[in-house]
């Protein structure tokens, strides 16, 4: 159950409430809470322009491509929703994911609209769809269209005519992740001629590294993109309550922006949370507000390891019971991987060949070959972080 909750909190699932105990003892809240995060790094949080170029077509007249970069996975959905239903020359548009849907009314002419030629035929028409009154008759028609496109998912008829039931239903959760499926199946974009020659920048390991740290310790907003998630100044000013408890006065921390005053607001967060790093003793070379804003990346990501780096002292700190320092550990004299204990390290390799598959090509090199165990362990760990 350690192992559930690490992977989890590695792959940038909020872990802060739960704890092995919890999932032994089935605490069905949380339990659920964590499954639901599954389902959305599946379905939900690949949805980003590095993983779909073609979301440029989503583009609004004047906007460039580093505002659509910064939008989270939800926002590109409703824009996806939306861009199909104007095509289809429907008024309606997406704001939410419970009152929006619960008469079926845009999940008919999205469907009508994604759907393959050579499918559109088998489906309920929306005009048929919709002639009927019957909220729950609809939901069932539109779930049918769904499962003739072999987009069948988790929803059930209820899920979709009461999503707009008060109460903690978590229906919304459901809709969202049955867009999202809608989306991966049948995106129906294609990337405007304009753009074709821009090249989208992929997320780097150590990008995906702090990101996936920060999600992993519960921020709001979730941070989908580093730079754009740090620009607001918010997530760090969390992260810095995270390293020591009560050092933000969250009264000068603006959470709600103005539209127009928006740059200042910002830039406001960004500086205060360089004066809380300074009180908790962190060190920024060179690094201002304005470049935590702009999203200045090798600044940034000097800023992100000392943040991870001062919370991992924290976690020692506290596991130990008395203050550990750098120089305490480097100090210390390591195994070699050539030792007798650090063979056991040789179960890693079928481990490897199992989750990650068709990354590793050729055979497992003999045991006694130079330099494998350190390898293969390095390899293990950055390529299933």
């Amino acid at each position: 159950m350690t192992l559930v909750v690490n992977s989890a909190a590695a792959i940038g699932c909020c872990v802060v409430n739960i704890g092995p105990q919890d999932i032994s003892d089935c605490a069905r809240h949380l339990v659920l809470g964590l499954i639901w995060q599954f389902i959305r790094k599946g379905v939900v949080d690949s949805i980003t322009l590095a993983n779909h170029s073609e979301l440029m077509a989503l583009l609004a007249e004047g906007e460039d491509i580093e505002r659509l970069r910064g939008l989270r996975p939800e926002e590109l959905l409703m824009r996806w929703v939306n861009y199909h239903l104007e095509r289809a020359g429907v008024s309606r548009r997406l704001t939410n994911f419970n009152n929006d849907v619960c008469d079926s009314v845009i999940y008919a002419h999205l469907l009508q609209q994604i759907a393959p030629s050579d499918k559109k035929d088998c489906l309920v028409s929306a005009v048929e769809v919709l002639s009927t009154q019957d909220n729950c008759k609809r939901a069932t028609l539109v779930l049918n269209n769904a499962k003739t496109l072999n987009a069948n998912t988790f929803l059930t008829p209820e899920d979709i005519y009461l999503a707009n039931e008060k109460g903690k239903n978590q229906r919304d959760r459901l809709n969202l992740g049955f867009l999202a499926t809608l989306f991966n199946m049948y995106p129906g974009l294609e990337k405007p001629k304009e753009v074709e020659q821009l090249e989208i920048e992929q997320e780097n390991l150590e990008e995906k590294t702090y990101r996936n740290w920060m999600n992993s310790l519960g921020v709001e907003p979730y941070v989908t993109h580093l730079y754009h998630g740090l620009s607001s100044g918010v997530v760090l000013l969390q992260l810095i309550d995270h390293i020591r408890s009560e050092t933000v006065d969250w009264t000068r921390v603006t959470t709600k922006f103005d539209p127009k005053k928006q740059i200042f607001q910002k830039q406001g967060n960004c500086n205060l949370a360089l004066e809380y790093a300074k009180k908790i003793g962190l060190k920024f070379v060179n690094l201002s507000g304005e470049d935590i804003r702009e999203g200045e990346k090798k600044l940034v990501l000097g800023a992100c390891f000392q943040l991870m780096r001062s919370y991992t002292f924290k976690l020692l700190r506290q596991v130990c019971g008395f203050l550990i320092e750098q120089s305490d550990i480097l100090c210390k004299k390591m195994l070699g991987f050539e030792e007798p204990l650090a063979s056991k390290l040789l179960s890693l390799f079928p481990f490897r060949m199992k989750v990650l598959g068709e990354k590793i090509q050729g055979p497992a090199p003999p045991e006694d070959e130079g330099g494998y165990l350190k390898t293969s362990c390095r390899l293990t760990i950055l390529e299933h972080s």
